[in-house]
């Protein structure tokens, strides 16, 4: 029998410095050479996950975008991808902008990423920007509205405000057909995010995928956010780290430790010394 392990990043895998611990990196290189199925599925995109798993041995594919994207980390290439359908578009902009928001918007254009905005509203749109904009995956564009080329496909929208701001906005976004949204706390500052997408994509769908591909026959998913909750949900076991949100911990096989505490890998650890990994 062999298991497909999948783990969140943020709050989960990564410390609060935003990094793999060297001892959570040690641990888990260890047990790939072993044998053991690794992946990560994220809400961060290919440019804003690059460098923070250069020291893990990834070899199998991640999901990014929440599960609108199978990457493959490697040859840094996408493998499957779930774009949003062309009439959805105008409905999540029209909610968006008729509460005087300006989301980002995403386009993925030659296997590459456009980021379109109209307006940085908050200082903390301001540093998303600034801290992106360096990567040479994002290609950014303000322009004065959201036309989408006819060579582009729009496959996700970002919106970072306060809870108050962006709930209604969620609420009337959740009753488009065809659309998923991920609403969650930010794990390093005290706004929210809200990222709309395809329903056909999650990252349950994503794990799900890699486990058949690599013909594993259940799935190990840890997590610390709502939008965790899905692949939680598609999984055999699951585990909450620790600093993880109530609603995540209520649903989960377990409690693990925390993500300051290499929760992740010392979990995987101990299913290694007592032979239950594969």
């Amino acid at each position: 029998m062999s298991t497909l392990y999948i783990t969140d990043l943020d709050g989960t895998l990564l410390t609060p410095n935003v990094c793999v611990s060297p001892k959570s990196a040690e641990i888990i290189n260890m047990l790939i050479d072993k044998g053991m199925l690794f992946s990560v599925a994220t809400a961060r995109s290919q440019a804003s996950v690059k460098g923070l798993l250069d020291n893990i041995d990834i070899r199998l594919p991640i999901v990014l975008l929440n599960g609108v994207f199978i990457y493959d980390i490697n040859d840094k290439k996408n493998l499957h991808h779930y774009p949003l359908d062309s009439d959805a578009v105008p409905k999540i902009l029209s909610v968006f902008l008729d509460a005087g928001k300006s989301p980002f918007m995403y386009l993925l254009k030659d296997d590459g990423i456009d980021l379109i905005f109209t307006e940085l509203q908050l200082d903390i749109h301001k540093k998303f920007y600034e801290k992106r904009k360096p990567l040479f995956d994002y290609r950014f564009f303000q322009t004065d509205s959201y036309d989408v080329p006819s060579d582009s496909e729009v496959v996700y929208f970002n919106l970072i405000d306060f809870y108050a701001e962006l709930l209604p906005i969620y609420n009337k976004l959740c009753k488009i057909s065809g659309v998923s949204c991920a609403f969650y706390e930010d794990n390093y500052s005290p706004y929210w995010f809200l990222e709309v997408y395809s329903d056909t994509a999650s990252k349950s769908n994503g794990a799900v995928m890699l486990k058949k591909i690599y013909r594993a026959d259940k799935i190990v998913a840890f997590g610390d956010n709502h939008n965790d909750a899905m692949m939680f949900g598609a999984a055999d076991e699951s585990y909450a780290t620790g600093n993880a949100v109530d609603e995540l911990k209520s649903i989960a096989t377990g409690v693990i430790g925390a993500n300051f505490d290499d929760g992740v890998a010392k979990h995987l650890l101990n299913r290694f010394k007592n032979d239950t990994l594969l």
